[in-house]
C-alpha cells in the first residue's frame, strides 16, 4: 500500500538531507515523498530538485510564500496514496516507522494510526497517555482529544487519505492548527491504534516559529475554540459539552509559551482577556479541576504571575 509523505519546507537547506534520506531507508518502500517548497530563501529549492531528479518516488512543487498549513493542503490534495502522514522538512523517522505503523493499521483493521512517544533532540517524549496496541473508537478519542489527551501534532499519525483527503488546514490559525487539524481528521474515522514507540525525530530549531515569542500570528489561536464550536453545530456531533474545556487547555497551553518565551505588551493585553473571558466561563464548573482554575486566577490578575509559578516549579 502506498503512503503519500507530504513535508512542507522552508529554509531547511541545512537539514532537509538526512530527513529525505531517512524516508528513503524505509523498510516500507512503496512511498511518494511530496516536497512542498514554501518559497524558500535559501539553497532548499535546489536542494528538492536534486532530491527528484535522483529518487523517481521524490516530487517537488514550488509555491509563494503562505505558511506551513498552505504548504500541506497543497500537498494534501496533490497526494495519491492509500495513506498519508506529515512529516517537517529538518525532522526524521527511524527506519522502520512506516513498516510498523502499515502492519498495526492492517492487523487492527484500523482507519489510523499514531505513535504515543516522539524524539525532542534525541529525547524521548511522551506524547499520548490513551491505553495502547487496540482499536480504540474515534469517538472515544475525540473526546480525550478535546480535553488535550490525544496528539497535537499531525506528524505522528497515518491516515487513510480516502476517508480525510478533505480535510484541509485552516490557513487563518498559526498556532495549534494542527490540533484543529487532528479534531477534524477523527471525527471523519471510525477508529484508530496507538503504537507504544518512539519513531519520529523533532528537532528545535533556535528561531524557528515554535519558539518564538507571543505575537500576532500566534495569538490567532484563540480562535480555535470558535472553529471547533462551529465545526460540532454544523455536523451536528454530540460534542457540545466536551468542546468547553478547549478554552481551558488553550490558555495553560499559551501561558506556557509565555513563561518560556515572552511576549510583546500588546499580546500580553490580549492574552489577559482572554484568560478573564475564560475563567468567567468555567469558575463554577465542576468539569474543570481546581488547578487550572487556579492557573485562570493568576493569569487573569496578570501573566507574570503564573509565569513565577511556573518558572518555580520548574526551576532546575
Amino acid at each position: 500500500m502506498k503512503i503519500s509523505i507530504i513535508i512542507p519546507v522552508f529554509n531547511v537547506c541545512e537539514y532537509l538531507e538526512q530527513c529525505v534520506q531517512s524516508l528513503l531507508l524505509q523498510t516500507h518502500s512503496d512511498t511518494e515523498i511530496l516536497l512542498i517548497d514554501d518559497g524558500s530563501k535559501d539553497d532548499t529549492p535546489r536542494i528538492c530538485d536534486e532530491l527528484a531528479k535522483k529518487f523517481t518516488n521524490v516530487i517537488v512543487f514550488h509555491k509563494k510564500n503562505g505558511g506551513v498549513s498552505s504548504a500541506r493542503n497543497l500537498g494534501i490534495q496533490r497526494a495519491k496514496g492509500d495513506f498519508i502522514m506529515f512529516v517537517d522538512g529538518d525532522d526524521w523517522l527511524e527506519p522502520t516507522c512506516l513498516e510498523d505503523m502499515l502492519n498495526m493499521v492492517n492487523r487492527t483493521k484500523c482507519d489510523a494510526c499514531s505513535c504515543n512517544k516522539y524524539f525532542k533532540n534525541n529525547t524521548p517524549q511522551i506524547a499520548t497517555y490513551i491505553c495502547l496496541g487496540k482499536s480504540l473508537s474515534a469517538k472515544e478519542v475525540i473526546k480525550k482529544h478535546l480535553h488535550y489527551g490525544f496528539i497535537a501534532s499531525p506528524c505522528l499519525t497515518l491516515w487513510r487519505r480516502e476517508l480525510v483527503k478533505d480535510v484541509l488546514f485552516n490557513e487563518n490559525i498559526h498556532t495549534l492548527e494542527d490540533w484543529e487539524y487532528n479534531f477534524r481528521c477523527l471525527t471523519k474515522i471510525q477508529n484508530i491504534c496507538i503504537l507504544d514507540r518512539a519513531y519520529y525525530h523533532y528537532r528545535t530549531v533556535e528561531g524557528s516559529a515554535s519558539v518564538s515569542p507571543v505575537n500576532s500570528r500566534k495569538l490567532t489561536c484563540l480562535e480555535i475554540p470558535r472553529y471547533v464550536n462551529e465545526y460540532i453545530q454544523n455536523n451536528q456531533l454530540d460534542l457540545a459539552e466536551d468542546a468547553k474545556y478547549v478554552p481551558v487547555f488553550l490558555a495553560y497551553h499559551m501561558l506556557v509559551i509565555y513563561s518560556t518565551q515572552g511576549a510583546d505588551e500588546t499580546s500580553t493585553i490580549k492574552l489577559q482577556a482572554f484568560f478573564r473571558r475564560t475563567l468567567r466561563r468555567i469558575l463554577f464548573s465542576r468539569k474543570v479541576d481546581i488547578k487550572h482554575k487556579l492557573y485562570l486566577i493568576l493569569a487573569s490578575v496578570h501573566p507574570d504571575f503564573f509565569k513565577t509559578l511556573f518558572n518555580l516549579k520548574n526551576k532546575k
